[in-house]
């Protein structure tokens, strides 16, 4: 399955129907027809919805058969993401991932029903598993909130705190943004991760030269492992503004 980009899903995410339709797969299985009742619109307009999700690998569909009449073809969620998305003072952070059910560990997380492929739980059994885990998991999944946002704060912190330096010291703000993207990759980066992050190689060539001339970075070319000739930019470990 392919990976999602960001862009792809805020555009998916943008329609309110489309993450209507995505709310109603996540409790149960549904046909198009079925959909357009649910959200009052007209069929064909969910048909374009459910393309569009499709084609993003975000439902599939399959045809079962009905009893009042020919197959239906349903549609269910096809993978579960995670969308982060952080905006604030030099912080910026945007990343998805997929949750694959196939990691989750269910044998970890309800111990006490594993009793054997052929026993089924009772319902008390179930319920009082529910009852003990759910509150501890949803207890653990907010303090690893708490956490998440103590982190991001440090974050932002280290970030202004170098960013004003910089600034400081009358750096542009193209010449810190690439400071601040090589820091943040430990003094080192490749040609193809600047590109990935930054964009074009060519529309940084004034920044770079200008952070070679003031002594802040350094360039090499090299070989890569599959024996091309590949360009890196390396943090300087002597900088001296004076």
């Amino acid at each position: 399955m392919n990976d999602l980009e960001i862009d792809q899903v805020l555009e998916i995410l943008s329609n309110k129907y489309r993450r209507e339709i995505l709310r109603y797969l996540t409790i149960d299985d549904r046909y198009a027809f079925e959909l357009s009742k649910l959200l009052e619109i007209s069929q064909r307009a969910v048909t374009k919805h459910l393309k569009s999700l499709r084609d993003a690998n975000l439902v599939s569909s399959k045809k079962k058969k009905s009893k009042i009449g020919p197959a239906r073809e349903y549609f269910s969620l096809n993978k579960a993401v995670i969308l982060s998305f952080t905006v604030g003072a030099n912080l910026f952070r945007a990343s998805i991932r997929s949750l694959n059910e196939d990691e989750i560990m269910r044998d970890q997380i309800t111990p006490s029903l594993q009793l054997g492929k052929s026993k089924e739980p009772t319902f008390n059994e179930l319920f009082e598993e529910g009852m003990k885990l759910l509150p501890e998991i949803r207890e653990g999944l907010d303090l690893l909130q708490i956490q998440q946002n103590k982190l991001l704060r440090a974050y932002q912190g280290m970030q202004s705190h170098i960013y004003d330096y910089l600034d400081k010291n009358k750096f542009s703000e193209d010449e810190i943004r690439f400071i601040l993207f090589l820091i943040e990759q430990e003094g080192e980066v490749a040609k193809n991760e600047i590109e990935i992050s930054m964009g074009s190689l060519s529309k940084l060539t004034k920044t770079l030269n200008l952070l070679e001339r003031k002594n802040i970075i350094e360039t090499e070319i090299f070989q890569d492992e599959k024996g091309l000739s590949n360009f890196r930019v390396r943090l300087k470990t002597d900088i001296s503004l004076n």
